[in-house]
């Protein structure tokens, strides 16, 4: 047997083989891009500093902060080593609402808790006089705090602030809330020129589409789940399961890939989901018997979501996706928003009957007058 984990787990108590595999992060396909496109664009600065990266509930999301945040640890350390006052990236969770409306001191704090900054407590406005004078409108709440953000990400050389589950940011109940919201981030972004990456689900998109300013700074990571009805994308699922269960430390390997339709099934094709399935059926049954050797189907069965709960998953998913493609616009679209109808067309006309011209010249220099086209003749009785 191969096994893709080291050996002498075999030989180590249930809690560590169980935190080997939590531990564990399969590099599946979809992963490696959406990973490889944050570093891209974050060690590569330019225009596009605000990028949303979104996708279904299960997806793996979390995970994909969590290794970006590693990378940049490991690409830094020999820098932090020499210049203890770099932090070169910072990165937090975005909390939901009490009371419907996105908490921005909460989260000015905890980005100051992410950079380490002392005395957060103690924070004060150095406009305070003046901002006294203003109208309860017209007046910042927070501006010590978000100065204090501002000027933390500049001295300390971040490369860029990761936001797990921003689409909590959106929930405000307006349109016009949600704008400020954006605004806020977009202001941030600007000020202290570090880059934001917003972690979050579907939801986010229609953040991103109420204020058309940050389609221009923003770039989208489209961090998908696996469609079996796409041969390849079937396949992609087939293996990254088949990796899984060889990553399991039991004595005697799963067979998960012989029942990879019910994998996919109670997954939904996220792969955060079903690494969750596993990690917990295995955390449960060595927990209850540590000489375990291998896992059934019935095993995951006992800990897999219910029927109503993967239902309503692939229907958001589903749902998502489908927003994905129509607020994915057209050159037509934009076309007719500028009041240009039918000058695509026009312009397609025009070629089309410019290459048909040219094609009729071309046949017509090639046969010679009097030379017979080529023709299948008619053969046998007539």
């Amino acid at each position: 047997m191969n096994q893709n984990f080291p050996t002498h787990l075999l030989e180590e108590a249930p809690a560590k083989r169980i935190e080997y595999f939590k531990d564990f992060s399969v590099a599946h396909p979809f992963f490696v891009a959406a990973f490889k496109e944050i570093f891209i664009r974050i060690t590569n600065p330019s225009t596009k500093q605000i990028f949303l990266v979104y996708g279904p509930s299960g997806v793996g999301k979390s995970e994909l902060f969590k290794k970006v945040y590693e990378k940049f640890l490991k690409e830094y350390k020999d820098q932090m080593e020499t210049d203890h006052c770099i932090i070169p990236i910072a990165g937090f969770e975005a909390i939901a609402p009490d009371n419907g409306k996105y908490d921005w001191k909460e989260h000015y704090i905890r980005s100051l808790m992410a950079l380490n900054e002392p005395l957060i407590e103690h924070k004060i406005d150095i406009y305070k006089t003046i901002n006294k004078q203003l109208s309860n409108k017209e007046r910042q709440p927070n501006r010590e705090l978000r100065r204090s953000l501002e000027n933390a990400l500049k001295f300390r050389k971040t490369k860029a602030v990761l936001i797990d589950e921003a689409q909590h940011i959106t929930f405000n109940g307006s349109s016009k809330t949600a704008i400020d919201q954006m605004n806020l981030i977009k202001s941030l972004v600007s000020k202290s020129d570090t880059p934001h990456v917003m972690f979050g689900t579907y939801e986010i998109l229609d953040f991103r589409d109420s204020l058309g300013q940050l389609s221009r700074r923003g770039l989208d990571i489209h961090f998908r789940r696996y469609d079996i009805r796409k041969k390849d994308e079937q396949e992609m699922f087939i293996k990254t399961l088949w990796n899984l269960q060889k990553h399991i430390p039991l004595s005697s390997e799963p067979n998960l890939v012989e029942h990879w339709k019910y994998f996919y099934q109670v997954s939904v094709g996220c792969i955060g989901i079903l690494k969750d399935l596993i990690a917990t059926t295995l955390e449960y049954n060595l927990q209850e018997n540590p000489n375990l050797t291998t896992l059934t189907l019935d095993h995951f069965k006992e800990y897999a979501l219910t029927t109503n709960q993967t239902y309503k998953l692939a229907k958001e998913a589903i749902e998502g996706e489908n927003n994905v493609e129509i607020n994915n616009r057209k050159n037509d679209d934009v076309a007719m928003l500028l009041g240009m109808p039918g000058i695509e067309d026009k312009i397609a006309d025009a070629e089309s009957k410019e290459n048909k011209g040219k094609r009729v010249d071309k046949k017509t220099s090639q046969v010679g007058v009097g030379v017979r086209k080529p023709k299948r003749d008619a053969v046998g009785d007539t």
